[in-house]
């Protein structure tokens, strides 16, 4: 499933990259399931850099990741498109969820409606120059999604 997702927000997105995974759970805490998640998608573990978000700030983080581009902030698809497809995203991963990103500062992205970037700190996760990495930490599994931009 998550492979379809990928295919279709990179179709609709049109712009950078976008990774999206699933994988078993293994033992540990989430920023441990995080690590995981990213290596299967080749990506670098940042151990302790993962940041706790909640759950309306981290569909606001991967609305906006979709809806436009990292580095230059054009729009890639419509907001109601944007917001479907993060719900699909976090659907892949049963309630209740731990979620952690790869921002070096949660508040750069504002709750509601309008939300903008505030800044663009993040930890990379990849080589590329812009990239947002978000993981869904359940019960068994964890989901994985990495966003990322050239300039």
């Amino acid at each position: 499933m998550s492979t379809d997702l990928q295919t279709r927000i990179s179709e609709s997105r049109q712009a950078g990259s976008v990774k999206v995974g699933q994988i078993l759970r293994p033992p540990g805490d989430p920023a441990v399931a995080a690590d995981a998640a990213a290596i299967t998608m080749k990506a670098t573990p940042i151990g302790e850099a993962w940041v706790p978000v909640d759950q309306a700030r981290a569909r606001d983080i991967v609305q906006l990741a979709l809806a436009f581009d990292l580095a230059y902030r054009i729009r890639c698809m419509p907001d109601a498109q944007a917001a479907q497809l993060a719900e699909e995203f976090f659907s892949l991963v049963p309630s209740p969820m731990h979620i952690v990103a790869n921002l070096q500062n949660t508040r750069w992205v504002s709750s509601g409606p309008g939300a903008d970037l505030a800044s663009h700190g993040f930890t990379p996760v990849t080589e590329a120059t812009f990239g947002i990495a978000v993981v869904s930490v359940g019960a068994k599994e964890a989901a994985i999604l990495i966003v990322e931009d050239e300039d």
